[in-house]
């Protein structure tokens, strides 16, 4: 698994995973400018922002399946 990149319009939803218990459902609520309101609905926390916009090592993983860290800024991802 890794990162992936997805378009999605305001009342639009992505689910990942298969319940509240071991995934999200994460909808886009509303969109300003560059700001966007997101809601969560799963039992998983804590869910926190990441202000750098850097991906936590523990989430990727390299072609040896060893954690390594992105450094590439996720939200340069996203507008491309």
């Amino acid at each position: 698994m890794g990162m992936i990149a997805l378009d999605v319009s305001v009342g639009e939803a992505v689910q990942i995973g298969k319940n509240a218990d071991a995934g999200v459902v994460v909808k886009v609520k509303h969109k300003s400018g560059t700001r966007v309101r997101l809601a969560f609905e799963t039992n998983l926390s804590p869910i926190r922002i990441l202000g750098d916009g850097l991906v936590p090592a523990s989430f990727t993983y390299g072609i040896t399946g060893e954690p390594r860290r992105v450094l590439q800024d996720v939200r340069q991802i996203s507008a491309a």
